[in-house]
């Protein structure tokens, strides 16, 4: 391990070497003095953007890249594969038990566990489905769309409502609907169809994600509070133990046990926050980790609570007056930002 060195008040970085041959860079940063925020590639831009740009446009201190992403057909946009939640907006809900972090940057609290969510939208005293977010599907199921869909949500002979400031402010029945920037398209097709059919515009919406956490069930009033979620996967450490038994996320053996590049964060005993990011290396005996070592690695920090971030050719960090590997563009990143 090289000497840390300071970044900016709050925020140290240090390389170490695990087994010898693999270089990882460490952020450890002090939630009293920077606030933790996440940022989507298109509030920068069009397209993917790296973490570096992201860092730069928003003025970060430091950056890493956030959680998994998907590309649909194209100009489909830059969708989350897992959960996501950004200054309470959804743009992604967990579809199976997945490893998260949540957080609030006004009291510091962060959260890490594997989640679940249960997904309704209550509009007239009735209940209707989420069965997706930012995806169209089949025959009598209802999806929400974000602002982190790009393209028109074609309406053909279904509903969508517009959904702004908790209202429905625009009813569609044909054409193409556009999602506008803070608000939600909610797509009804068949029989839901029907059962959206007496909504008026003014009418009150409330959409109700619920947040269920797997493993520390106690903490699950607080996950419902905390305004950010990113996905990831899998959980690295809880209550201070390495995890060592991933199979309840159910994630492919080779990205289990392949060396591969990562990125991880963790928080300390003393609430401090870790961002753990393994260089990439063109030498296969050198490359990457995987993830029960990574586990050990975040373990070895001290960390109470871990988990793991998208990785590969994903895995960059960030920080002001250093020189690292830049990564490929991502869709979202963790920055920090000076309090």
């Amino acid at each position: 391990m090289c000497q840390a060195l300071t970044v900016s008040s709050g925020i140290t970085l240090r390389n170490y070497r695990y087994n010898h041959n693999t270089s990882i860079n460490v952020l450890t940063v002090d939630p009293t003095k920077i606030k933790m925020s996440v940022v989507r590639a298109q509030d920068v831009g069009s397209g993917l953007q790296t973490v570096a740009d992201m860092a730069r446009h928003f003025s970060a201190l430091a950056a890493i890249n956030g959680g998994f992403f998907r590309l649909k057909d194209p100009g489909a946009g830059l969708l989350p594969a897992g959960v996501l939640k950004i200054n309470n907006q959804w743009h992604g809900i967990a579809y199976k038990p997945r490893g998260a972090i949540g957080w609030d940057p006004d009291s510091n609290l962060v959260l890490i566990d594997i989640l679940q969510t249960e997904s309704k939208l209550k509009i007239n005293n009735r209940v209707m489905p989420i069965n997706a977010i930012n995806t169209i599907l089949g025959i009598n199921r209802a999806s929400l769309f974000s602002d982190s869909y790009a393209p028109s949500v074609n309406i053909k002979q279904n509903l969508a409502l517009l959904i702004s400031n908790q209202q429905v402010t625009k009813i569609f029945r044909e054409g193409e609907a556009t999602v506008e920037p803070g608000s939600y398209i909610y797509y009804a097709n068949g029989n839901l169809k029907a059962q959206a059919g007496t909504v008026q515009v003014g009418d009150p919406v409330d959409i109700d994600i619920q947040i269920i956490p797997q493993l520390n069930k106690q903490t699950a009033v607080s996950w419902n509070k905390v305004p950010f979620v990113v996905g990831g996967g899998p959980l690295l450490v809880n209550e201070s133990r390495k995890i060592t038994d991933f199979s309840q996320e159910k994630l492919w053996d080779n990205f289990i046990h392949g060396k591969y590049a990562r990125t991880a964060i963790g928080v300390l005993a003393n609430s401090q926050l870790v961002f753990v990011v393994t260089e990439h290396s063109l030498a296969p005996e050198t490359f990457g980790l995987t993830i029960p070592e990574l586990a050990e690695f975040m373990h070895s920090l001290g960390c109470v609570a871990a988990l793991n971030l998208d990785g590969g050719g994903s895995s960059a960090m960030y920080a002001v007056g250093q020189k690292l590997p830049p990564g490929r563009p991502v869709a979202d990143a963790l920055l920090v930002t000076a309090r």
